[in-house]
């Protein structure tokens, strides 16, 4: 069964027990559904995300937004690099694993 059709059947169950749209997003929520990964274009919004924040650049590259280095702002670091990475580094466009906001 594809992801479409779990999506339809799930969908279907909740207008036969005639769930208001709220109790339906419980429901598909509970039943594991997530929106798609949000999709950063923009260089600025990729800066503005939080520290603990983590991307996957077009080059299938894994980052950590991170306070690097005391006293500085924060950079990009990826696994097994000792230097960060500035914004202009990272090929765009990159999609968020984990945004540290969502947490807050």
């Amino acid at each position: 069964m594809s992801d479409r059709d779990t999506l339809i059947e799930l969908i279907d169950d909740t207008r036969a027990d005639g769930h208001s749209p709220s109790e339906a997003a419980d429901y598909l929520l509970d039943a594991g559904w997530r929106p798609p990964a949000r999709e950063i274009t923009d260089p600025a919004e990729l800066d503005a995300l939080l520290v603990g924040s983590v991307v996957r650049d077009s080059a299938d590259q894994v980052l950590r937004r991170a306070v690097v280095f005391v006293g500085q702002a924060p950079a990009w670091e990826v696994t097994g690099y000792e230097v960060p990475f500035s914004v202009d580094e990272i090929r765009l466009p990159v999609t968020v694993l984990f945004d540290a906001t969502e947490e807050s």
